[in-house]
């Protein structure tokens, strides 16, 4: 899940990732319960299911759908409708979706899936540009950041110092069906950038 940018709403994925649910967050000044109200959910997406999401800093939401055919999708949302304006498929396994600036999108390639699986794709971090006179619609150009990761890693942030990027906050999954103690636990790395 994720808080809105006005800090007003819950959003998360339900229903098995088919819609995004959304709570209200009860107004401080009225209550002085932190309670959440649910509200109708966010419905329209073009895939089966959202693997990832994020609220982009004007709004939108980013989604990586589709496990076995990965795609990157740009939506608005009026009321509870999802619309979509960008999409572009990654042809690779994807885990871990964020918004370091304005201008693009990142998303990582692990070296492996759950099960394991090796990914398709060579291994790293994917910067997806956006168009900047049209918000939210994707170039078909993407940038590559070969980095050492973790073989299981599942999530991805940047960390920067003033504006420049220092690193990347990662978490990782290690479940796997193939060990009967259902593999090891999950971490937390943070990963610096090479000058």
């Amino acid at each position: 899940g994720q808080v809105d940018n006005l800090e007003q709403r819950l959003l998360y994925l339900k229903n098995g990732g088919s819609e995004i649910g959304v709570a209200r967050f009860a107004d401080p000044l009225t209550t002085n319960k932190n309670t959440l109200t649910p509200e109708p959910s966010l419905t329209g997406i073009q895939g089966e299911k959202i693997d990832y999401f994020i609220i982009m800093r004007n709004g939108n939401l980013a989604t990586i759908e589709d496990f076995n055919n990965p795609t990157l999708r740009v939506y608005s949302n009026e009321g509870d409708q999802l619309n979509l304006i960008g999409e572009q498929s990654l042809a690779f396994l994807t885990y871990g979706l964020s918004q370091p600036s304005d201008n693009e999108l990142m998303v990582v390639v692990p070296t492996q899936g759950t099960y394991p699986l090796n990914t398709k794709g060579e291994p790293g971090v994917y910067r997806v540009p956006l168009i900047n006179d049209a918000p939210g619609t994707l170039q078909r150009d993407t940038d590559f950041d070969k980095i050492e990761l973790p073989a299981d890693i599942r999530g991805l942030g940047p960390v920067f110092d003033d504006e420049s990027l220092a690193g990347y906050v990662t978490t990782t999954y290690g479940f796997t069906r193939e060990r009967k103690d259902m593999g090891n636990p999950s971490k937390l790395f943070y990963i610096p950038v090479e000058k």
